[in-house]
């Protein structure tokens, strides 16, 4: 029966212990454990990092059909909307000839109509002229704040307790451990 990696690990860490006895029988058993036990450890490794290099090249194959996706998706909808335009510009055609009765078309599975658009009138603005030459009762000011984080965590090193507290003991902020990760080469 296969051996888990914990399991390897558990007996190399037994053997480990009796390498380092004063029984020299001890220390020959324990050797020829390990003869054995390195190259199953070596191979369940391996075998692991074969599962784990599937799924990255799995993934990589994934974020391939997620991008030729994402082209086709842009391409059908250059496609939806240089037919509507044209069909808009047709219809704008029309009523410029015809007047109002020129703005409908009917299909028998659809009906088409031009219509304004709703929602507030759209305002453009000269981009050319900045916004100081705006009389101010037209400019509004906000004020944003934000956590400066890059001060904060220099403050919080130089704290003993590497936490910042409220008035009542709340933690406002503190340094975390940072995360872990393998790898693999």
């Amino acid at each position: 029966m296969s051996q888990t990696l914990a399991e390897l690990d558990s007996e190399l860490q037994s053997l480990l212990h009796y390498l380092d006895s004063d029984i020299p029988e001890d220390r020959d058993m324990a050797e020829s454990l390990l003869d054995e036990l390195v190259p199953q450890l070596e191979t369940k490794i391996d075998g692991y990092m074969g599962v784990i290099s599937h799924f990255a090249d799995v993934a990589g194959n994934i974020d391939r059909e997620i991008d030729r996706l994402k082209q086709r998706k842009v391409n059908v909808l250059a496609k939806h909307d240089y037919l509507k335009s044209r069909l808009q510009t047709f219809l704008e055609d029309r009523v410029a000839e015809l007047g109002d009765r020129g703005k409908k078309l009917e299909g028998s599975l659809y009906r088409v109509t031009l219509n304004h658009n709703g929602g507030k009138i759209p305002v453009r603005l000269n981009d050319q002229i900045g916004i100081d030459l705006v009389p101010p009762k037209f400019i509004e000011t906000t004020v944003t704040q934000r956590i400066d984080t890059d001060k904060l965590r220099a403050y919080l090193e130089q704290q003993e307790s590497h936490e910042l507290l409220t008035a009542t003991g709340e933690i406002i902020a503190q340094i975390m451990p940072r995360g872990r990760h393998i790898r693999i080469s």
